[in-house]
């Protein structure tokens, strides 16, 4: 659940940061036009792409930690 909360906030950044840069939602990816199909919010978003950025989230987390620790 904590990784979600955070997947979440990353996730409201990033579409805040696309909104910025002129980017639109649109069901499909279209880079030329900017157009970019997960501008959603966190739960709105299909499982599969939640647990795809979830599971993201946590391998960032893990590498950042290791780092710290020197483990890497």
């Amino acid at each position: 659940e904590q990784i979600e909360a955070h997947t979440e906030r990353l996730l409201k950044a990033c579409a805040e940061a696309a909104h910025e840069a002129n980017r639109i939602y649109c069901a499909v990816k279209d880079a030329e036009k900017k157009e970019r199909p997960c501008m959603l919010p966190y739960t709105d978003l299909p499982r599969e792409q939640r647990a795809k950025d979830d599971l993201f989230l946590a391998v960032v987390a893990a590498m950042a930690s290791a780092l710290r620790s020197g483990a890497a």
